[in-house]
C-alpha cells in the first residue's frame, strides 16, 4: 500500500468551469510531513476511504475556527467606522453598527465587532 501511494502520479483533473474541457494541474510542489502521511495512511487503514475524507476535510476547515483580532487605526472622521461597517455588511442605521458621523465617538470604550 505505501508503494502505491509513493508511486502515485500528483496531478489532478478538474472541469473548469462547467465546460466539457478537461484541464491537469500538477501538484508536484506539494509536500507532506511523514508524520502527516503515517497519520492518512494510518486512517486510511483503519477506517477507509470514508474516513481519510473526513479527516482532511476536517483539517482544511480549521481555518473557520481561527479568531482573528486587528486594530482600524486613523485620525478623526478618516471613515474607521465607515470600513467596519462595510467590512461586516452593516448599514450605518444598524444597532449593531458601529456609530459614524460623529467626532471622537470611539475613543472611550473599544468595542470588538
Amino acid at each position: 500500500m505505501e508503494d502505491d501511494v509513493k508511486d502515485a502520479p500528483r496531478t489532478a483533473n478538474a472541469v473548469v468551469n462547467g465546460s466539457d474541457e478537461d484541464t491537469t494541474d500538477s501538484f508536484g510542489h506539494i509536500t507532506m510531513s511523514d508524520e502527516m502521511q503515517k497519520e492518512y495512511e494510518e486512517t486510511l487503514s483503519t477506517g477507509g476511504i470514508s474516513a481519510l475524507q473526513k479527516k482532511i476535510s476536517s483539517e482544511l476547515n480549521l481555518w473557520q475556527n481561527i479568531i482573528i483580532r486587528f486594530a482600524i487605526i486613523g485620525e478623526s472622521g478618516s471613515g474607521k467606522s465607515s470600513f467596519i461597517n462595510a467590512m461586516l455588511g452593516l448599514s450605518g442605521d444598524d444597532p449593531t453598527a458601529a456609530k459614524v458621523g460623529c467626532n471622537e465617538c470611539t475613543t472611550e470604550d473599544i468595542i470588538v465587532y
